[in-house]
C-alpha cells in the first residue's frame, strides 16, 4: 500500500510548527518555534527531511494552514510554500484554520453517545475586538454561519438565536473574550469551553491528506484565507457570512 509522505505548516499567532507526516501518521515535529521562524521556514524543512533520511523530492505534497489567523505569519509561510511548490512542482493543501479548529473538538467527543452540547463555536483573535469565527452542529458536523465580526455584535446574535441552549467554545478568541462572553450569554446559555487556542498540527495533517485524496486537480498555489478583508470591504456594519 502506497504511502503518503508529506510536510505540514502552521504559522500560528506566537509561533511556527511544521510536521512530517506518513499517511495519517505523524512521525516527526519542529514545534513551538518562535514568531520569526515562518520567514526561516526552508531550513526547519531541510532539518526536518534530513533528521528522517528524505528529500523534498519524497514529498507527495505539503499541507498548510492558510487562515484566517494572523496575516503577516500567514502570509510569510503561504509565499514560502508557494515558491517551493513552483520550483519543485509539489502540489499544496489549504487548510481552513476554523475547519481544523472545529473539526479538533468533534474528535475528542465522538465517542459519547450524545453529544453534550449541541452546538460548537470556534473563535479566532481577528485584533481590535474582531473575531474569525465558525457555529458548527456537533452530530452532524454541519457548518452553520461562519465569517469575522465585531465580538459584542456575534454575542447578540449568539444570544438571540441559542437561548436555552448549551455550546462548546474554542480557540484564542474565546480566551480573549471569555469575561465577555460568560457576562453576556451566562444568563440563558451554558458554555463549555474546549482548551485549544489553534488547531493542532495534526489535526491539520489529517485534514490535509483528507483534501489532497479527494482533489480531482493537484493545486500549486494558496492564498490566505482572510475573511475580515471582505468583511471590511462588503459589511463593516455586522457579522459577514463567508
Amino acid at each position: 500500500m502506497i504511502k503518503h509522505i508529506y510536510i505540514t505548516i502552521q504559522a500560528t499567532y506566537s509561533h511556527a510548527h511544521i510536521a512530517l507526516f506518513k499517511d495519517n501518521q505523524c512521525i516527526s515535529t519542529l514545534s513551538n518555534l518562535d514568531a520569526k521562524a515562518s520567514s526561516h521556514l526552508i531550513p526547519y524543512i531541510d532539518q526536518l527531511l534530513s533528521q528522517n533520511s528524505l528529500t523534498i523530492n519524497d514529498l507527495a505534497f505539503i499541507a498548510i494552514d492558510k487562515g484566517p489567523g494572523a496575516f503577516t505569519s500567514l502570509r510569510v509561510a503561504i509565499a514560502t510554500v508557494n515558491g517551493i511548490a513552483f520550483a519543485r512542482k509539489i502540489p499544496l493543501v489549504g487548510v481552513d484554520s476554523l475547519e481544523a479548529l472545529t473539526l479538533g473538538v468533534i474528535e475528542s467527543i465522538k465517542d459519547k453517545a450524545t453529544p453534550p452540547h449541541p452546538i460548537i463555536i470556534a473563535l479566532l483573535n481577528a485584533y481590535n475586538n474582531d473575531v474569525y469565527y465558525q457555529i458548527t452542529k456537533t452530530e452532524s458536523g454541519e457548518c452553520i454561519d461562519k465569517g469575522c465580526a465585531k465580538i459584542d455584535a456575534l454575542l447578540i446574535q449568539l444570544q438571540n438565536n441559542y437561548q436555552n441552549t448549551s455550546m462548546i467554545c474554542t480557540g484564542n478568541g474565546y480566551e480573549l473574550h471569555k469575561e465577555l462572553i460568560a457576562t453576556t450569554l451566562g444568563n440563558g446559555i451554558h458554555i463549555h469551553h474546549f482548551p485549544q487556542s489553534t488547531p493542532s498540527i495534526q489535526t491539520i495533517g489529517h485534514l490535509g491528506l483528507q483534501k489532497f485524496l479527494e482533489e480531482k486537480e493537484h493545486i500549486y498555489k494558496i492564498e490566505p484565507l482572510y475573511i475580515k478583508s471582505q468583511y471590511f470591504a462588503i459589511a463593516p456594519h455586522g457579522p459577514k457570512r463567508s
